[in-house]
């Protein structure tokens, strides 16, 4: 897989960044710690079969997935100038977390997410029929309608600071 990201962080700055995974290429960072590195470039290149990727914080302004069919979990939280992001080649995927400013975001590709974290968005819908494995929800401050019918292995579920009116949690018996 291939996994690209840009930060607005000046080159020399400190980068907090966890890959797991094999044969794993790091091009645009110099490692200091197992979690820490140094900035060499504002456009980073990861190449490998990332399992985890963890990149809070870091001022992304933008994180691209390519061909990450590996990747099982990925944390992107607090990156708040990504506008977009691509799952699909995501498929392996069970553990998102990201908070930011997606007005967007599909998961229909990504059947085997069982926790998703998406806190602070500004989504215009979020539909996660196609993710029956889900176990664990937090979508606080969402503003949209959110409907969980298909989501009955949902065991936790946190959605403060929404705008909902109503929620449904009838086929939820887990």
């Amino acid at each position: 897989g291939v996994i690209t990201m840009t930060t607005s962080h000046n080159v020399g700055k400190e980068f907090n960044l966890t890959v797991k995974g094999s044969d794993i290429s790091i091009v645009g960072l110099e490692k200091k710690t197992d979690s820490t590195y140094t900035i060499t470039s504002q456009t980073i290149k990861i190449e490998g079969e990332v399992q985890s990727l963890k990149c809070l914080d870091n001022l992304l302004t933008s994180l691209t997935l390519e061909r990450c069919s590996s990747l099982t979990e990925l944390n992107c939280s607090y990156n708040y100038d990504i506008t977009s992001l691509d799952l699909s080649s995501c498929t392996a995927l069970t553990k998102f977390y990201c908070s930011g400013k997606l007005t967007s975001l599909d998961l229909s590709h990504n059947t085997a997410l069982k926790v998703l974290d998406c806190y602070g968005y500004e989504l215009t819908s979020l539909d996660l029929s196609h993710n029956t494995a889900l176990t664990e929800l937090s979508c606080s401050g969402l503003t949209v309608p959110l409907d969980l019918s298909h989501n009955t292995a949902l065991t936790e579920l946190t959605c403060d600071y929404t705008q909902l009116s109503s929620l449904d949690l009838s086929h939820n018996k887990a």
